[in-house]
């Protein structure tokens, strides 16, 4: 399993910071993915690969090619 911090595009999020979300595949920086965002599914770019967290993450849903 992998772990990626993720800039996700949507006005519900006003945090400045990357979330962390988790994949089963290995993905590049500046990659583009769909993430849960509350009750949505949000774009969103990895920012970078990051070590396993202390809390729960929730799955990439799709990485674009």
């Amino acid at each position: 399993m992998y772990f990626y911090l993720v800039w996700v595009r949507s006005s519900r999020y006003r945090g400045n910071e990357a979330l962390t979300y988790s994949s089963g595949e290995k993905l590049s920086p500046g990659a583009l993915v769909t993430v849960p965002l509350q009750k949505e599914f949000v774009m969103g770019a990895v920012v970078k690969a990051t070590q396993k967290p202390a809390f729960a993450t929730k799955p990439i849903t799709s990485a674009l090619p």
